[in-house]
C-alpha cells in the first residue's frame, strides 16, 4: 500500500505550499 503514503506526501507538499503562499500574501498586506 504505497499509494496511501504517496497521497500523504502530496498532501504535505500542498499544505506547505499553501502555508508559504498565505504568509507571502499576509506580508504583502
Amino acid at each position: 500500500m504505497e499509494f496511501t503514503t504517496q497521497v500523504e506526501v502530496a498532501a504535505d507538499i500542498i499544505w506547505i505550499r499553501l502555508h508559504a503562499n498565505g504568509e507571502m500574501m499576509l506580508r504583502k498586506l
